[in-house]
């Protein structure tokens, strides 16, 4: 085990991750981003990318504002309907590795929505090591809307983690 400023321990594996989250960010900013609790479990060795620097203010207005709540709503599918062309891998990949829940969620419905499956791995990793809340609807949705079986495999190893021994 590691101890690490805060007081509170992380495994060795997982020091490294926390450690540079917990630099870069104060409380406050990691709680607006979602880590309301850093913890280590059993996935927390996974990679996964990770960017903490301040989104850019154009791509949070652009793709965050109108689709964070969800794609269920009529503003927000009148928006990717009129947006989905501009939909890239690139879009995407900057978004999930933003180290906040919002550009995570958006990230995961625009895999969704243009089912780009090479995203599965990650979407996977950040559902087992759930770092942010509020992302893991979104992230199932993705995996679901893939439709592959090694998405279905991770999913369903997350809601094991839920449900309780027995069940």
């Amino acid at each position: 085990m590691t101890k690490r400023t805060d007081n509170s321990y992380r495994p060795a594996a997982d020091a490294h991750f926390h450690q540079g989250i917990t630099e870069v960010m104060n409380p406050l900013q990691r709680h607006a981003a979602g880590a309301t609790v850093v913890h280590s479990g059993p996935f927390s060795a996974l990679e996964v990318p990770v960017d903490t620097t301040i989104l850019a203010n154009e791509l949070r207005e652009k793709w965050v504002r109108p689709l964070y709540f969800g794609i269920n709503k009529a503003l927000a599918q009148d928006f990717i309907v009129a947006n989905s062309h501009l939909i890239s891998s690139e879009l995407i990949s900057q978004l999930l590795a933003n180290f906040d829940w919002r550009p995570r969620s958006v990230a995961a419905y625009l895999v969704a929505v243009s089912k780009k499956a090479e995203f599965t791995t990650t979407i996977g990793r950040l559902l087992l090591r759930s770092d942010v809340c509020f992302a893991g609807a979104a992230y199932c949705v993705a995996l679901g809307r893939c439709c592959i079986n090694p998405a279905a495999a991770r999913a369903d190893v997350y809601v094991q983690q839920l449900v309780p021994q027995g069940c």
